[in-house]
């Protein structure tokens, strides 16, 4: 069995080099590997705690959601992408289902094809939607 590549994204680095340049570095590497496909992973816990409190292990300084937005939404849509997991969401730390709903309008703002640029937010009046106070 051939081992695959990983790439390891902290969000302190991809606030660093910003969700464009890191998405085009890990698209690069991944493409000029000779892998045939790629899975993508994501830990939740990689948000802002501000914005995404239901995890077990939270992180202030975390991303946004529509930063992690901008930053999934290339690799998603490559060719190679084989899948993408979301992880370390913690149901008992979110009683209201509000951090569950939050994850889902991600994973749509990623998954979705879209015409135009995205439209991260504000459903029904959340403010919060995607991570915007």
């Amino acid at each position: 069995m051939h081992a695959a590549p990983l790439l390891d994204l902290p969000h302190a680095a991809v606030r660093e080099r910003g969700t464009a340049a890191t998405s085009r570095a890990a698209l690069e590497r991944l493409t000029e590997s000779e892998v045939s496909g790629f899975w993508i992973h994501v830990d939740a816990d990689v948000l802002d705690p501000a914005v995404l409190p239901a995890v077990d292990s939270p992180e202030p300084g975390g991303l946004e959601l529509d930063e992690l937005a901008e930053l999934l939404r290339p690799l998603a849509h490559h060719p190679k992408a084989l899948g993408l997991e979301l992880t370390i969401y913690d149901p008992t730390l979110d009683p209201d289902r509000t951090s569950a709903a939050r994850l889902a309008t991600l994973l749509e703002e990623v998954l979705v094809e879209q015409d135009g640029p995205a439209s991260l937010g504000d459903e029904a009046g959340d403010t919060h939607a995607m991570g915007r106070p």
